[in-house]
């Protein structure tokens, strides 16, 4: 829900998909806020599946790789611990979509887990507009999105303790309460252009960010810009995989 708008970054990925609904990804993520700027390999593998011809559902199980680095603050190790939780680098998700012709709906669920664990929640209401054959594209479409994130977090206040400063102990008092609830609101308008086998999109975000139960950070809006380039190909077969 935070984002600083002077970063730009590149994602390769490379992901395959099989006629029986079996499919696996690898993706990179570099960023040109971080140090090291590539900051993480995520590895997914699952299944996609039909319960009718407008309704599919999805099950996949995620793996990140994260770049080690060293952080710069000076705390003895169990508040380091508390303020650098461990990191959730695996997730289960599943998830059904509802194809309505010109629109569609969805929710997500993913289970995050290492050391501890959390729960988000996604639903989305898309439209989906499409003209073919148009200025010299094979295809040119419109799909504007509005989406929900639900999910839990670890809620940390820190207070002065005056008490404990006279028993020279510690002079605050940490407490964390763990929260679920409405995280985000998010707008979504992507344009995609296929010319075959390129697929570009650019699609512009705007993100309202929404104080979890006890926080006392407020998130400021925010808004970006992406632009994707796809290079589509098929393997063991002449048929375009966009027909």
């Amino acid at each position: 829900r935070t984002l600083d708008v002077r970063q730009y970054g590149f994602n390769p990925g490379l992901s395959y998909f099989h006629k029986s609904g079996l499919f696996g990804d690898v993706t990179g993520y570099w960023n040109s806020d971080l140090d090291p700027h590539y900051d993480l390999t995520v590895v997914s593998l699952g299944y996609i599946g039909l319960l009718s011809p407008k309704l599919s559902y999805t099950f996949s199980y995620d793996h990140s790789f994260f770049t080690d680095r060293e952080h710069d603050l000076d705390l003895p190790d169990w508040a380091v611990d508390l303020l650098l939780p461990p990191i959730l680098n695996n997730s289960f998700s599943t998830g059904l979509d509802l194809d309505l012709g010109g629109i569609e709906t969805g929710v997500d669920y993913s289970w995050l887990f290492n050391k501890e664990s959390a729960h988000r929640l996604y639903w989305r209401l898309t439209g989906d507009l499409k003209k073919y054959n148009w200025l010299g594209l094979d295809r040119v479409s419109l799909r504007p999105a509005f989406e929900l994130l639900f999910g839990n977090a670890d809620i940390i206040s820190v207070t002065f303790s005056r008490e404990a400063l006279i028993q020279k102990r510690f002079p605050y008092l940490i407490n964390s309460e763990n929260e679920f609830g409405l995280m985000n609101y998010r707008f979504r308008l992507p344009l995609g252009l296929t010319k075959r086998p390129f697929h570009f999109i650019v699609e512009y975000n705007y993100n309202i960010p929404v104080q979890l139960p006890g926080e006392d950070f407020e998130y400021p809006n925010n808004s970006f810009f992406s632009i994707d380039l796809y290079y589509n190909f098929a393997i063991g077969t002449k048929k375009s995989i966009f027909e």
